[in-house]
């Protein structure tokens, strides 16, 4: 599987929209157990599950890793991965993803100046004070100490996103040869 991890406006959102438009990869899906809102999908944007499931199922190992956020649980399940697939996890999510599935996946990931990061999140109308936030709890959430194994590196300060898509998708195709 294709894992994808960076900061903040690092542009790995619009990558993966593009790997999954030209190159024809599926976007991982997730599951949780936080309500459906209005325009989401279950199995298009998140796996919906009740919480007494998730439980059952995380007893049972089915997730490769699981996080709490906002008093909703959320995990990988284990059972729905498949070679032509991307998702964006963080680093704690990267990190669970090689130590259950050591060398399984390749693992990118995508940085960008903080003043190249700070420009989208103003262009794209975000909050200034979480702007502020995430760009200082990025700096440490995102380092490299943070992971435990990095295949492939990449700055995407130019914004050429099919570029940096391509360089992801040769180089994921390289890796799956080996």
């Amino acid at each position: 599987m294709l894992l994808i991890c960076g900061a903040s406006a690092s542009g790995k959102t619009e990558i993966v929209k593009n790997l999954v438009q030209r190159y024809e990869y599926h976007k991982f899906i997730t599951t949780t157990t936080r309500p459906k809102r209005d325009h989401e999908m279950d199995g298009v944007d998140y796996y919906f599950l009740d919480p007494t499931l998730f439980t059952h199922l995380k007893e049972e190992d089915a997730f490769i890793e699981t996080t709490e956020y906002a008093g909703h649980f959320y995990g990988s399940r284990a059972d729905t991965t498949h070679p032509h697939m991307v998702a964006i996890l963080d680093p704690k999510g990267i990190n669970a993803f090689h130590r259950v599935r050591p060398g399984q996946d390749f693992i990118v990931l995508i940085t960008a100046e903080k003043e190249t990061r700070k420009y989208r999140m103003l262009k794209r109308n975000d909050n200034l004070n979480v702007i502020w936030t995430r760009l200082d709890s990025d700096d440490v959430t995102f380092a490299k100490d943070q992971f435990d194994h990095i295949d492939l590196e990449l700055t995407n300060d130019t914004g050429l996103l099919e570029t940096v898509a391509h360089q992801v998708h040769v180089a994921y195709q390289t890796f799956l040869k080996e």
